[in-house]
Parts: structure tokens; sequence; C-alpha cells
């Protein structure tokens, strides 16, 4: 359906699957070494299935949570809290609380009209103890109905500290230059 240069040199194949359930999107992430990440989210972005392709790990969405992340409550009320849990391949337990919100600000990058996002996210492991704390911003598009990467500041468990702008650069789409 698109692809999109981002500003951290990676490139994101956006497509659909037949066999998917309505509304089911999928993603590759690209670097200069090849495919590194791929997931598939649902009609309300949830994180149905991701995977860490160099790590050959994937994480899958558990039914039950306190609270599934909602792309409708957040267009509809500016804001969307979550809690839910991923199980991993190797049988890791993932614990994710955090909310998505969008402040009003309105950009436009390559034509395609986007809203920003600010966003925090803490994942623990199964006993409860703080693994990741990421915050930042994205990007949504109501039409595409998906998130887009932004600037994100993340800390781990180990003390390690990052900073990224994932933000997209170009979109094409299928008979433009770069699909």
């Amino acid at each position: 359906e698109m692809t999109i240069q981002n500003r951290s040199c990676t490139v994101s194949q956006h497509y659909r699957c037949s066999t998917d359930a309505p509304g089911d999107q999928r993603v590759t992430i690209f670097t200069p070494d090849g495919p590194v990440y791929q997931s598939r989210i649902d009609n309300e972005t949830r994180w149905m299935e991701s995977t860490n392709l160099v790590q050959g790990l994937t994480d899958l969405l558990e039914d039950q949570a306190d609270d599934h992340a909602s792309f409708s409550t957040l267009v509809r009320t500016g804001r969307d809290d979550f809690d839910f849990w991923t199980t991993a391949s190797d049988g890791q337990r993932l614990h994710h609380i955090g909310h998505d919100e969008l402040p009003g600000e309105k950009v436009t990058i390559d034509g395609v009209p986007l809203e920003v996002t600010r966003f925090e996210l803490t994942t623990y492991s199964e006993a409860g103890d703080v693994l990741i704390q990421r915050k930042g911003q994205q990007f949504i598009s109501r039409t595409h109905r998906r998130f887009y990467g932004g600037i994100e500041h993340s800390e781990d468990w180990s003390g390690a500290v990052q900073d990224a702008n994932d933000s997209p650069v170009t979109f094409s789409f299928p008979g433009q230059p770069g699909f």
C-alpha cells in the first residue's frame, strides 16, 4: 500500500494480507542490511504480532487486557490509555502500560496530512521489574488508520539510553517513484 523513507535511514513497507482479519495491517522495516522487523496490527492498532527478524523472536498480544490500545478512543477523545500483555516465542511475558495523546498539532509530510501524538510507555517483566521506559512523539494518519515513528527517548534496565528520530520523510504509493 505504501513505502515510507524514515529519517533514521530505514524504509517501511506497509501492506495487507488477504488471509488476515479485516482491518489488519502489516509492516516490514528495512535497514541497509535488509529486513529487521515485521508486525501486524488490527483495526484498533493493537500489536497483534511483532517479530524481531534479527533475533528471531516473535511477540503475540494476549487476548485478555486491563485496557487494550484503541485508535478509535484516541481520535475520539484525544487520549488513549493502555495496559496489556504480550508473550514472546521464547516464553517471556511482558506487561505494557502507557498512553497516547493528541495535543492538537497537525503537520503535512510529503503531502500526507498527519497529527502529532505524545506517548509514554513502560514495559515490565512478568515479575514487575521495569525493563524499558519510552516517551516521545509519533504521528498518526486517520486516513491510513495507523501510527508512524517520530522522536523517541528510551532507557532500559541496564541504564542504556537511546534517542532516535524515526519520523517519515517521504511517502510513496503504487505507481509513484520509490514505491
